[in-house]
């Protein structure tokens, strides 16, 4: 599992886009909906916090709008 706190963008993420980066990491894969129910947020909020660290290139998307899914890219030691 990649330490996602290694990472230079770490310091940049707000503690929901942590909280989020984390359970990427302890993960393969996941959609929208699964971030939402494990973390208990509303899935719209999930959407944007997945949107931001994919921006902020701690994550990736794959697949199309629907079929979503994201993962935390590979991250190397600062």
């Amino acid at each position: 599992m990649p330490n996602v706190a290694e990472s230079p963008a770490w310091a940049t993420l707000s503690n929901s886009e942590r909280a989020v980066a984390e359970l990427l990491a302890a993960s393969e894969t996941l959609r929208t909906n699964e971030v939402a129910e494990v973390l208990g947020i509303p899935a719209r909020t999930a959407r944007y916090t997945l949107q931001k660290l994919v921006e902020k290139g701690v994550a990736e998307a794959h697949g199309s709008t629907r079929s979503r899914t994201c993962s935390i890219r590979a991250i190397r030691k600062a």
